[in-house]
């Protein structure tokens, strides 16, 4: 009776032919799947750190601007330099940094520490998530003219593409 082992993948789906026809046996394939799973874990782990480095690192900040924004009724400023106004936002377009505004920032940074929380738990989602929360942190980043935030995601995209792509079809 030949048994199963509880890591053995059934034909056609991803890895289940894998070495079958090279003549290989399942430890050789049960190796190179857990090379994947290993460097998928990676992946996601280093995309989670990033964005949850950008969803807390401009979040917190948010948070404080509209409390300051809200008591002190101007921008606050660190080291000298606005922290959220003054940018494009207020320069080019004319848009001054308002309460709903910041609101709106802070919340696209909570659904990045989200983000980041499905990619460390290697759900597929997060890494969909952070892909589509890129465009709408581009505009923010863009209009605050915060020169982090594109440099951090460009990092983190690249992670979670080749997550998406090492990972495979499935949902982990």
């Amino acid at each position: 009776m030949n048994k199963r082992q509880p890591w053995h993948l059934p034909p056609g789906t991803p890895y289940g032919d894998c070495g079958r026809e090279a003549g290989m046996d399942s430890s050789v394939t049960k190796a190179a799947l857990d090379a994947d799973s290993r460097r998928a874990r990676k992946l996601a782990r280093s995309a989670a750190v990033l964005a949850w480095s950008s969803g807390l690192g401009f979040g917190l900040p948010g948070v404080y601007a509209i409390e300051h924004l809200v008591r002190h009724g101007d921008i606050a400023t660190f080291l000298g330099y606005p922290t959220y106004g003054h940018g494009v936002f207020e320069n080019k377009l004319g848009i001054r940094t308002t309460v709903p505004l910041l609101f709106a920032f802070v919340l696209v940074c909570a659904a990045e520490c989200h983000a980041g929380r499905l990619l460390w738990r290697r759900e597929r989602a997060g890494g969909t998530l952070a892909l589509a929360l890129l465009p709408v942190e581009t505009v923010f980043w863009v209009g605050f003219s915060l020169p982090y935030g594109p440099v951090a995601a460009a990092a983190r995209t690249a992670l979670v593409l080749r997550y998406l792509r090492v990972s495979g079809g499935g949902t982990r």
